[in-house]
């Protein structure tokens, strides 16, 4: 009986030992970034090092090495409706594909429009994340070889993964760089949101 009251102890003082990871911070403006995807599929294999920013490119959505391309984002509400977005650029997520497969269809980011929904929440671990309807993200090369530039792609709750692309987490990083700046009233005014220390 001794044994089990002292088993218990010790696994209780462990136990409260483990880091928990916390926000470190918050702020109006952020960055979204992607750590190393160790097992992203070949056609994307240079995702499995080095830490990503999420840019503009040519209206999309992309993932590029060089933090200068990244864009400085913010949250738009009201919260029961909020938008991402970046200059006069908001997230738009366009669903599709069937119920089990998802549409290869990049993330846009449209000049004074963006997706409503689209907001940073907490995940079960508490790390700030990009989210959208209980779905999630991958980035996926547009052609044979590509190194940088991964497009953004939505895959709906119930869609499986696609093979040859890599699912990410786009987390809020705290950041006063980036190219871009507040939207002037087209998608609400900016409120502040959790980020991860840079």
């Amino acid at each position: 009986m001794n044994y089990l009251t002292i088993s218990l102890a010790a696994l209780s003082a462990t136990a409260s030992a483990v880091p928990t990871l916390q926000t470190r911070g918050e702020g109006t403006s952020f960055n979204l970034r992607v750590g190393p995807t160790p097992d992203a599929p070949d056609a994307v294999a240079a995702l499995r090092s080095n830490i990503w920013s999420v840019g503009s490119e040519n209206s999309q959505a992309k993932l590029f090495t060089d933090r200068s391309k990244g864009a400085l984002f913010y949250e738009y509400g009201p919260e029961a409706s909020s938008s991402v977005g970046f200059a006069s650029n908001g997230f738009m997520i366009k669903p599709g594909g069937t119920a089990t497969v998802p549409a290869v269809r990049a993330i846009e980011l449209e000049v004074n429009n963006g997706t409503a929904g689209v907001e940073i929440v907490k995940d079960t671990n508490l790390i700030p994340k990009l989210a959208f309807d209980n779905g999630r993200f991958q980035a996926c090369a547009e052609s044979a070889g590509q190194t940088d530039g991964f497009i953004l792609i939505y895959v709906q709750e119930g869609q499986r993964n696609l093979a040859d692309c890599a699912a990410v987490d786009l987390i809020s990083v705290c950041s006063g760089t980036g190219v871009g700046a507040p939207l002037l009233g087209q998608l609400g005014k900016p409120h502040v949101v959790d980020c991860q220390s840079n």
